[in-house]
């Protein structure tokens, strides 16, 4: 009588602890699959920059480099243009800067022309790094 009983009183609470400790190791080898979020800070900048002039600035910059960008890789300069287009488009879609409060743009079109602005600004900087052994002293280094 000093030792553990041979016998269970509850053979349902010892499989439920049992399923329970199974249930325990099977979430620590498996874990949920992490949420996709938005990165935070483009989404507080999302709110405070004018989306049509920050997309005008940045054609016009290209616009600058275009031309030895299409002798350095014509395909990445053409995909950056094509990107740009579909850029227009969305900025086009979410109607006249001066007039369309940042609070009327719906969550899914403001994820929607983050993912467009990620898209272009990343092929626009590895047509960069193309550039950047030009310099600005025109010879490659």
């Amino acid at each position: 009588m000093f030792g553990l009983p041979i016998a269970f009183a509850a053979p349902a609470v010892l499989a439920a602890l049992l399923g329970l400790t199974a249930l325990y190791f099977f979430l620590r080898v498996t874990p949920p699959r992490p949420r996709q979020e938005l990165f935070p800070p483009l989404r507080l900048l999302l709110g405070l920059v004018d989306v049509a002039a920050t997309e005008s600035a940045a054609r016009q910059s290209f616009a600058a480099i275009q031309p030895l960008a299409q002798l350095v890789d014509p395909s990445l300069t053409a995909t950056v243009s094509d990107q740009f287009a579909a850029l227009d488009t969305q900025v086009a879609a979410l109607g006249p800067p001066t007039s369309t409060p940042d609070a009327s743009v719906t969550p899914t079109a403001r994820i929607a022309l983050s993912h467009q602005l990620d898209a272009t600004a990343s092929t626009l900087a590895r047509l960069s790094a193309r550039l950047t052994p030009f310099g600005t002293a025109g010879a490659p280094s």
